[in-house]
């Protein structure tokens, strides 16, 4: 796969010319084409992510405990020490396959992020140079470019894919799961409504204080600017000389910081606390389906191996909608901050 040849070629620049005033608009036009490679990589694993759930209940209930020996698979005849060394070198095999193209995706979801953020910056850098910016100080320009625009590089890449990558997965992970049995089912999704209930909530409440961090600092930086090398006069629009200034900014920022930390681990508590309730249902659940007969022990211990790895994706999107409410607001404000209106 030859990605590297799209975007920069003889180290000449190409790609997203202009801020669109819309911040989807702008993800979805970001290397479109390579975003839909990585969208048919996503899929191509969801196969895969089912047989690696299926094959340790065969394990356990045909390599382990099953009879009928010798068996004939694809015509060979095995015994069940060579039947159980198949079916284990088989998942393993699946498992290499499935990282293999993890490791593909991975890449190349970061070079779209990279190139992605290229062309914002070049596009940020372009309007920042404008007449109408004329006025905004270097240090907040600065700003604006590097850090306060290091977020997207992570994430121009994951808008389209993670979503499909970790629906998908948990989605093969549930259908499996009610294959098994559909008590099981819904003991393992029985807490994801209440979490995409609260998680949204506590979220809008991170992205408000996120921005109001983003605005603190940036005066701040005025502040600095206007006052530099160290002259402390009165300041006429602050009612204060610059260094009361100086100490309104900072314990502004911790104000903030504090009320930061405060709600986005109390978002992680709940999640955590939520999470727990899971497993109770879970092994109380499935415990009493294989005392009644119900289901076997291959596909509890199958069920359960499924269950350990839904908590993954259901957490890398849990993560992914926090990250797109605060780029989006970072986007936001840096299209008001140079005067762009997707032009």
């Amino acid at each position: 796969m030859r990605w590297q040849a799209v975007g920069i070629r003889d180290g000449s620049f190409s790609g997203q010319a202009r801020l669109e005033p819309n911040y989807y608009r702008f993800l979805c036009g970001t290397k479109p084409k390579l975003q839909a490679l990585a969208i048919l990589l996503a899929l191509l694993n969801v196969p895969l992510t089912y047989f690696i759930l299926h094959i340790p209940k065969i394990i356990v209930d045909d390599g382990i405990q099953g009879t009928g020996f010798p068996k004939n698979v694809f015509g060979i005849e095995l015994d069940q020490v060579l039947f159980l060394i198949s079916l284990c070198v088989g998942f393993l095999l699946l498992n290499i396959a499935s990282g293999f193209l993890k490791l593909k995706l991975n890449t190349l979801m970061g070079y779209i992020s990279e190139t992605g953020l290229r062309d914002l910056r070049m596009a940020v850098l372009k309007h920042l140079h404008d007449e109408i910016n004329r006025d905004i100080p270097v240090s907040q320009k600065s700003q604006i470019v590097i850090p306060e625009m290091e977020a997207f590089g992570g994430f121009i890449g994951d808008f389209s894919t993670i979503p499909v990558v970790q629906v998908s997965t948990m989605g093969t992970i549930v259908f499996f799961m009610f294959e098994q049995s559909p008590l099981l089912g819904l003991a393992a999704i029985a807490i994801i409504p209440a979490q995409a209930i609260v998680v949204p909530i506590l979220q809008k409440r991170i992205v408000k204080i996120k921005k109001l961090r983003i605005k603190i600092v940036r005066n701040f930086a005025s502040a600095i600017e206007m006052h530099d090398g160290g002259e402390f006069r009165n300041a006429a629009h602050l009612g204060a000389d610059a260094e009361t200034a100086y100490r309104i900014y900072t314990k502004n920022i911790l104000k903030n910081r504090i009320l930061l930390y405060r709600a986005k681990y109390l978002l992680k508590f709940i999640n955590n606390l939520l999470a727990k309730a899971t497993p109770f249902l879970f092994y109380l659940v499935g415990g009493l389906l294989v005392i009644k007969g119900d289901i076997t022990l291959g596909s509890l211990t199958a069920a359960l191996v499924a269950y350990q790895q839904l908590d993954e994706p259901w957490r890398v999107l849990v993560q992914f909608f926090q990250r797109l409410s605060t780029t989006k607001m970072q986007y936001q404000q840096v299209l008001a901050r140079v005067g762009a209106k997707g032009v």
